[in-house]
């Protein structure tokens, strides 16, 4: 069984990939929804497996930063920096 749980690994199709695009407004929602600023600069980063989108990049203060699931699109992380 073992064997054939493999096989099946290696032809499972994988699920469609999170956009940077998509990402940025995934975090523009998180943000609202949590009544924070989106200021611009922003950055976006990636892993094999989540984006970060970080606002009002290298500025003191004011920043979030949300970490989404590639595949899901989950916010799996939202923090927020008020100073």
């Amino acid at each position: 069984m073992k064997v054939l749980d493999s096989i099946k690994r290696l032809f499972k199709k994988p699920q469609p990939e999170i956009s940077e695009t998509q990402a940025i407004l995934i975090a523009q929602e998180e943000c609202s929804r949590r009544n924070w600023p989106w200021l611009e600069p922003i950055h976006v980063a990636s892993n094999k497996n989540t984006w970060l989108v970080h606002t009002n990049y290298e500025s003191r203060g004011a920043n979030a930063r949300v970490v989404i699931d590639k595949t899901t699109g989950n916010v799996l992380k939202a923090m927020f920096a008020p100073r």
